[in-house]
């Protein structure tokens, strides 16, 4: 008896899905992966792809992420690998070469926090076969995936390309992206776009003797400048940065201090009242960043942020 009723619950389980459209699919295993619960979100994105008749590569790349939260990165590949056959997804590719990638430990995460210890923001980081970030997740303070994440693109000489911000809340959920054109292996353009990619802002970077020495905003409706900065080395190395209006008045510099060729201290100092606020790093035995604490002014502690490492 007790075997007759769970082959009826599966049936009803099983009725229960067939019934469901795609979108109830996605919606429920967006819910679950949101809190966390990834056994269940695999289940009901496994459904929604099936059910996808577009084959859109944001919900695949969801329901490999589950897998991989839940421990089952085998599984993930296989997902990844029917995808990318199936569309020919950058953002896939992208993904299964993170998979496959040396282990290495790169940046893991970031996490900020007010001057009371309080949780601000956090990320994750997940990497490509080349070491190079390619998927940027928002996280709350309790581990779970929060509203946003970030694509990043490259090019066959590795440079960055696109850095797309997108919402998990659907599939087709671009909310803005930053584009980057290069000259001579240097970025000389940077272009940001709303969510249908219509061009709102961007700045132009200029060089001497290889070093960055002016890079320049526009708005560009009219392509009016809104301000500049100019850029000053030592033996190529940044030590100052300094912020300018259009009419050429100086608004803040800001000034590099280094220890052992690692940046130590950066100070803001304003022309009208003199030093404004600063950042101090600190180091783990790898020479990696493990903390930067932002300090108002009269010393007191702005906010911090904390690396991980994995």
């Amino acid at each position: 008896m007790k075997k007759l009723h769970a082959f009826l619950f599966v049936c009803a389980v099983l009725a229960g899905c067939a019934s469901r459209s795609f979108t109830e699919c996605y919606e429920d295993g967006l819910k679950a992966y949101s809190s966390g619960d990834y056994e269940t979100a695999v289940r009901d994105l496994t459904e929604a792809v099936e059910k996808d008749a577009n084959r859109n590569p944001d919900v695949i790349l969801l329901l490999a992420d589950s897998y991989i939260r839940s421990g089952n990165t085998g599984q993930a590949e296989e997902v990844l690998r029917k995808g990318i056959d199936a569309t020919g997804s950058s953002q896939l590719k992208n993904m299964l070469e993170s998979l496959n990638a040396p282990k290495q430990e790169y940046l893991f995460s970031e996490v900020t926090r007010n001057n009371a210890g309080g949780f601000i923001s956090a990320v994750e980081y997940e990497y490509d076969q080349n070491g190079r970030p390619v998927h940027i997740i928002q996280m709350n303070e309790d581990g779970t995936v929060g509203e946003l994440y970030n694509l990043l693109v490259y090019d066959e000489d590795g440079n960055l390309t696109e850095d797309s911000t997108y919402t998990i809340g659907h599939p087709s959920s671009l909310t803005g992206s930053v584009r980057y054109e290069y000259e001579n292996g240097r970025i000389s353009k940077e272009l940001f776009c709303g969510p249908d990619l219509t061009l709102l802002s961007y700045n132009i970077y200029e060089y001497e003797n290889g070093l960055l020495s002016k890079k320049t905003f526009y708005y560009e409706e009219g392509n009016v400048m809104q301000w500049y900065y100019l850029y000053k080395y030592e033996d190529g190395v940044l030590t100052e940065e300094s912020w300018y209006s259009p009419s050429g008045r100086i608004q803040s510099t800001v000034v590099y201090e280094y220890e052992n060729g690692k940046l130590i201290r950066e100070q803001t100092i304003h022309p009208e009242n003199g030093r404004g606020m600063y950042i101090v790093y600190e180091y783990d035995k790898k020479g990696r960043p493990v903390l930067k604490t932002s300090y108002q002014s009269s010393g007191s502690i702005y906010n911090t942020v904390s690396y991980t490492y994995r």
